[in-house]
């Protein structure tokens, strides 16, 4: 796995990550792979190889996922990515790639970019400011399909921002420990503004 030849996009979900991935795909030809789509697969395997937050989650509905304490949510949804890590570094090695790779999802944490020593101009992360990322939310009709398997879902809807919220106050705060680059994204920043951003944080273009 040559970490040289990768570039990492973390953060909070719902603040563009994904489309900012798909256009540094499109624009220098990287290999995207983007965490969110292995999740099922990360899951049921993560689950057959008794990991503990794994197994848990797989076992629990949304409704009970989004019922639960707001501060345990943030805490076993970042055990859960600490975990999946080490499927994603599986993944990563498996890869039969010559491009440039860009890696996205919120399972990359501070954390895992300084352990695995990359390098500065290598990773970026991105987080909403609440206004944000509630009014983006709002706009995918996905998320009815999650919170109609809820008893209250407005109030599964509630603790879920409650939880994002509180996860990107936790990237925002690792990030700063480690001296990474992260972008904070809010409605008077355009898209485009931000993916030239991250352009210029990876000495791109």
């Amino acid at each position: 796995m040559d970490l040289n030849n990768m570039y990492f996009i973390g953060g909070s979900p719902c603040c563009g990550k994904s489309t900012i991935s798909e256009k540094l795909a499109e624009k220098y030809g990287f290999y995207y792979y983007k965490v969110d789509d292995y999740y099922e697969q990360h899951m049921k395997e993560g689950a057959k190889r008794g990991y503990s937050m794994m197994s848990k989650l797989s076992k629990l509905s949304w409704d009970d996922i989004f019922s639960r304490d707001i501060n345990t949510q943030v805490n076993e949804e970042l055990l859960y990515y600490k975990e999946e890590l080490n499927l994603i570094i599986e993944d990563l090695e498996k890869l039969d790639c010559e491009k440039p790779i860009i890696v996205e999802g919120a399972a990359i944490l501070p954390e895992f970019i300084e352990k695995m020593n990359i390098k500065k101009n290598k990773s970026i992360f991105m987080v909403p400011t609440p206004s944000f990322q509630i009014n983006h939310y709002r706009k995918r009709e996905w998320r009815h399909w999650i919170l109609n398997q809820c008893k209250s879902p407005d109030k599964a809807f509630g603790n879920w921002m409650k939880r994002d919220i509180e996860f990107a106050k936790v990237i925002i705060k690792e990030a700063r420990k480690n001296y990474r680059n992260f972008i904070i994204v809010d409605e008077d920043q355009s898209l485009e503004t931000n993916f030239k951003k991250v352009e210029k944080f990876f000495n791109l273009g």
